[in-house]
């Protein structure tokens, strides 16, 4: 900036110190004598996004809770499941960024809300999730059904106390991967390490209690006691979380890991572009990338809506246009599975775990002679695009780069 101001053959008396001071004079000037917390709560309270803010006694920053209106919108019409979990090197102060992202009907994920956290303890989760239900209660909107995490205990704890009725599963991959890590260590015998995980793949795809119970059993029996000991003590008092006993029969849409959030921490980075934002390019570059995430989601549904899929039976016919591309092809594929044979007894567990009709389902219909129609599939399925939610996207893609700067300077005092 000084070399672009010095004009040739001019002493410039200016130096770095001077630019820092205009700059801190012009910050001070915008909060028009208010405190940056109390400046901060009044602009955020008239923006696009639904925000908490935590200090200390001293006023330091120590928690921001944001959730834009449009994520909202999304999430009126996908709030059977979410996915929580912090991703990290988000911002320069090292705080952990609690991320929570739902997925469509379209099975594309959405991000729902951030919270910056200076520690990761029940209190801090339980301030963030309290934020989330009021801002979910504040737009008459109901908690998810279903939420899935990694075994986080003080986030585990939070979301007991905070959503009581929200089912609680665990990440079976991160399940497993601890399975490896305490295998390996106490075994330290590659071949039986091999067929622990092989075992233990098998055992938590058992279909019923008695049978999940009477195999841990015999499990038990071929390994080493300490390692036994070890899931006795951790996973055994778990098991309803993320067992296929438990959860077969739970609508999580055959989403078991919380792979999805992993991918959706991912997206956000590429828009962050580098971990040592402050909260202020944090937050605008965030605001970037949903922007990004909603126009695709939009598109996605506008083009579903006045399209249909080709190679689909005439059976699915009332569900164009109404239920989403991806439901249809999985729909199709359970047609194409029908055997006439098959005298086996439909538990609807398919049914219920993924909300699509099942091979019995589609074949019962037909022979009745009736068509498969868009109740059929759960509501996370069907094509739910609202003036609402476009209008909202329009605001987003249209924001006045003025007000975003306005918005990104009041943080920048925080």
């Amino acid at each position: 900036m000084l070399h672009a101001t010095k004009k040739e053959g001019e002493t410039l008396l200016a130096t770095k110190n001077t630019i820092y001071v205009a700059k801190r004079r012009v910050k001070m000037e915008s909060l028009q004598g208010l405190s940056p917390i109390v400046h901060l709560k009044n602009q955020l309270g008239n923006s696009d996004y639904s925000t908490c803010v935590k200090t200390d006694d001293d006023g330091t920053l120590k928690a921001l809770f944001f959730c834009h209106h449009a994520s909202l919108e999304l999430y009126s019409a996908y709030n059977t499941i979410l996915f929580a979990d912090s991703t990290y090197k988000t911002n320069k102060y090292k705080m952990p960024l609690l991320h929570i992202a739902g997925v469509t009907g379209n099975n594309k994920s959405f991000s729902v809300a951030f919270c910056f956290l200076a520690e990761e303890n029940v209190d801090y989760y339980t301030w963030a999730l309290e934020c989330f239900n009021s801002a979910i209660s504040c737009h008459h909107l109901p908690p998810p059904e279903i939420i899935i995490t990694d075994r986080e205990l003080a986030l585990m704890n939070a979301i007991e106390k905070v959503l009581p009725n929200t089912i609680h599963m665990l990440c079976t991959w991160h399940i497993e991967k601890n399975i490896l890590t305490n295998a390996s260590k106490i075994t330290k015998d590659p071949e039986e390490v091999k067929q622990i995980m092989s075992h233990w793949s098998n055992l938590i795809k058992i279909s019923t209690t008695s049978d999940f119970y009477a195999s841990f059993q015999r499990f038990s029996a071929l390994y080493n006691p300490q390692f036994i000991k070890y899931v006795e003590k951790v996973w055994i008092p778990l098991a309803p979380r993320f067992v296929n006993a438990w959860t077969k029969k739970l609508p999580h849409f055959d989403h078991r890991t919380t792979s999805r959030i992993e991918s959706s921490h991912a997206y956000i980075k590429t828009h962050l572009l580098n971990s040592q934002a402050g909260f202020p390019e944090a937050v605008k570059l965030i605001t970037l990338a949903l922007k990004a995430q909603h126009h695709e989601i939009k598109s996605q549904f506008h083009q579903q809506k006045i399209t249909s899929l080709q190679n689909i039976n005439s059976i699915f016919a009332s569900c164009h246009g109404k239920i989403s591309n991806y439901a249809l092809r999985i729909a199709q594929r359970n047609f194409q599975s029908i055997n006439p044979d098959d005298n086996r007894r439909c538990n609807q567990a398919q049914t219920v775990r993924t909300g699509i009709p099942c091979m019995h389902r589609i074949s019962e219909l037909l022979l009745s002679g009736r068509r498969v129609e868009p109740s059929d599939f759960h509501r996370q399925w069907h094509l739910k695009v609202s003036i609402v939610l476009f209008l909202f996207v329009f605001l987003l893609n249209s924001y006045s780069r003025t007000h975003s700067d306005f918005f990104i300077l009041v943080l920048c005092r925080i």
